[in-house]
């Protein structure tokens, strides 16, 4: 079981480095660096090539206060989820508990915020994930949690 589980665990990996995720990362961090500036977005070479060339490494970061401003619409139009009854079985009753019970694990693990930091990610590095799963620590029955990759 152990060996299937780490079988398909390496076909995903090499899935993806065939699909260009190293060219992604590569990509991912330029863009970081464009975002949060600081000295990041000269590569060393262009920079020593600059300096050598008796010429300041400027930056002109136009970039972060619009990726903010589209972080602070998402920020005021965040998600709410909710269940409406639809058909067959399907109550009132039914719909406002699952409802209710979406937003305790919402709650729980500070969903908005990392709805906010999964944009944030997608806006600057072209992608943001979720990492959703079973957690049994505090509790043998379990429960959801929901992090930020």
């Amino acid at each position: 079981m152990a060996d299937e589980v780490a079988e398909a665990n390496w076909s995903r990996y090499q899935y993806g480095i065939r699909r260009g995720h190293n060219d992604y990362i590569h990509d991912a961090r330029l863009c970081e660096g464009f975002y949060l500036g600081g000295g990041r977005q000269w590569t060393n070479e262009d920079r020593q090539r600059l300096n050598e060339a008796g010429k300041p490494a400027l930056e002109f970061n136009q970039i972060k206060n619009k990726i903010n401003a589209a972080v602070g619409y998402q920020i005021g139009n965040r998600m709410d989820i909710g269940f409406r009854p639809r058909s067959g079985a399907s109550d009132q009753e039914t719909a406002t508990t699952l409802s209710k019970l979406a937003m305790q694990i919402a709650d729980n693990n500070q969903l908005h915020w990392k709805e906010t930091q999964v944009f944030g990610d997608g806006v600057i590095q072209q992608r943001g994930f979720f990492d959703i799963r079973m957690s049994y620590d505090d509790t043998l029955l379990g429960e959801v949690k929901i992090d930020v990759l």
